[in-house]
């Protein structure tokens, strides 16, 4: 599993300054789930993967971090996983290519495309899994923007909205999502990646600028 923007994306902007425990959904490469160790001392991070191969080298990269003794991962199908374990935070980079075509390499489509892990599904079991003052935090395509209201009326409200534009005068691709399960005031925000080619913003070196070394 390669290290994508959007999973760095999220891993540097998701709020977790209260939470104590934490579950990655589709934890892949661990990324997401090492960022956050990095950030927020406090936490603790559990991956969940089921993908096999992908679950084994997130464990390899968790255990030679400097947070490894705050971070674990496990093979386990997200709908289907038993825990009576409920966290602070549930992050995810869920697989959203719904009805694409597909690359024919097993473990890729399993990460990009939508089975039975859809956006819905991954909401309703969210719901579950976290404490009454939790979040979720989400990085999708920006076209799930027009789902909002269908969440509002499962009970989930819009804490923060991020859209995110690769360069200028191109449309949003992708939004960062905080979600709660209480009504409240949407606080919007964009970002802008590249000012020119392989130019990045301050803004986008500001977010993640502690997590690449040549920033």
């Amino acid at each position: 599993m390669k290290v994508g923007t959007d999973g760095v994306l999220l891993g540097a902007w998701v709020a977790g300054h209260t939470a104590r425990h934490v579950l990655d959904v589709g934890t892949g490469s661990g990324v997401i789930a090492v960022m956050l160790a990095q950030r927020f001392p406090q936490i603790r991070i559990m991956g969940l993967e089921l993908d096999p191969s992908a679950a084994a080298q997130a464990s390899e990269n968790m255990k030679g971090s400097p947070w490894a003794n705050r971070l674990q991962a496990k093979q386990a199908h997200f709908l289907k996983w038993a825990t009576e374990t409920h966290f602070d935070l549930i992050v995810s980079n869920p697989p959203y290519f719904e009805n694409a075509l597909k690359s024919g390499v097993e473990n890729r489509d399993m990460a990009r495309h939508t089975t039975d892990l859809t956006v819905n599904a991954l909401l309703d079991r969210s719901a579950g899994l976290l404490h009454k003052n939790g979040r979720l935090g989400m990085v999708l395509p920006a076209a799930y923007k027009k789902q909002i209201p269908h969440w509002e009326s499962k009970g989930w409200y819009v804490e923060k909205c991020c859209e995110v534009y690769p360069a200028p005068g191109k449309a949003a691709k992708r939004i960062l999502l905080s979600l709660v399960r209480y009504p409240t005031r949407t606080v919007p925000g964009s970002l802008l990646i590249e000012e020119g080619p392989r130019q990045y913003t301050n803004a986008y070196k500001k977010l993640t600028g502690a997590f690449y070394l040549h920033f």
